[in-house]
């Protein structure tokens, strides 16, 4: 079962050491520590670099979007 779900707000645990930019948006880096929502859930099928588990894909103000592994956010407030 997934730790998060769509429209929960995260942010990147300063711990992280793999994250992807989201191709065609600007390269943000990980961000840590500001404030992202959940807006896709998969799990990591051989995707090269992440470990198995779930891979998020969180959208910060502004637009800006990175897939992150679950072991590298925390839950700032749940949806809804």
């Amino acid at each position: 079962m997934s730790k998060f779900t769509y429209n929960d707000i995260v942010c990147v645990k300063p711990t992280v050491t793999i994250w992807f930019d989201v191709p065609g948006f600007r390269k943000p880096g990980p961000r840590i520590g500001e404030r992202a929502w959940v807006y896709s859930v998969t799990e990591n099928e051989g995707r090269p670099f992440f470990r198995s588990g779930t891979i998020y894909g969180i959208e910060f103000e502004g637009g800006d979007s990175l897939e992150v592994h679950e072991d590298d956010l925390e839950l700032i407030e749940a949806a809804g």
